[in-house]
């Protein structure tokens, strides 16, 4: 049996641990997480979709690189580009994919379905949303990789939060959510580039 979907399970055990329940439910299960592509995927990708829809361009390969890079080598957001592209009639060079981008993670209608980084907070971390919300605005506005230190003494100056174990645990949580990487130095930054993004566009600044 293969259980798959971005279902927040260890959210769910924690709820029941909480109620009392004491078993592991999916202590037989193996956790495979299913990454983006690789880059020379992503790029093979974007090509083959921007020559499908013969798409003008300057260059196939830069193109090609650009909708990768900008997509964050998610196929999703790979198909969704270039669609834009061919929706607007535009060329499929890097200035124009910029711009198909922007206007995705801008569209009041929210295409890409972005505000669940968002909404889904209240309901991930209950009772702890002003938490998430300081770390990842201030890892937003940073730009690089911050230390636990660092991060608590900038969710201390905007909450009445000073337990440092607690917050090891919640952005522990948040790299299982996709929101946070940790690096081999243990400091804690945004995973995806393209979520960093809309965060800022989003949160405003």
């Amino acid at each position: 049996m293969v259980l798959t979907g971005s279902i927040g399970l260890h959210h769910i055990l924690t709820t029941l641990r909480g109620a009392g329940h004491t078993n592991e439910p999916v202590n037989d299960m193996c956790a495979v997480e299913v990454p983006p592509l690789a880059l020379p995927d992503a790029e093979a990708l974007a090509c083959r979709l921007i020559d499908g829809e013969q798409l003008p361009t300057a260059s196939a390969e830069e193109a090609a690189r650009a909708v990768a890079m900008e997509g964050d080598c998610f196929p999703f957001y790979i198909h969704s580009i270039v669609r834009h592209l061919r929706v607007s009639g535009r060329r499929a060079d890097p200035g124009p994919i910029g711009e198909a981008v922007v206007e995705q993670m801008t569209d009041a209608n929210d295409p890409w379905e972005l505000a669940h980084y968002r909404t889904r907070i209240k309901s991930f971390y209950p009772g702890e949303e002003k938490v998430v919300l300081a770390t990842l605005d201030l890892l937003e506005s940073a730009g690089e990789a911050q230390t636990v230190a660092a991060i608590l003494g900038a969710v201390k100056a905007q909450c009445a939060f000073d337990d440092r174990d607690r917050l090891l645990e919640l952005l522990k949580l948040m790299q299982r959510d996709h929101y946070l990487a940790r690096t081999a130095e243990g400091r804690f930054g945004f995973r995806f580039p393209l979520i960093r993004r809309w965060w800022k566009l989003d949160r405003g600044p």
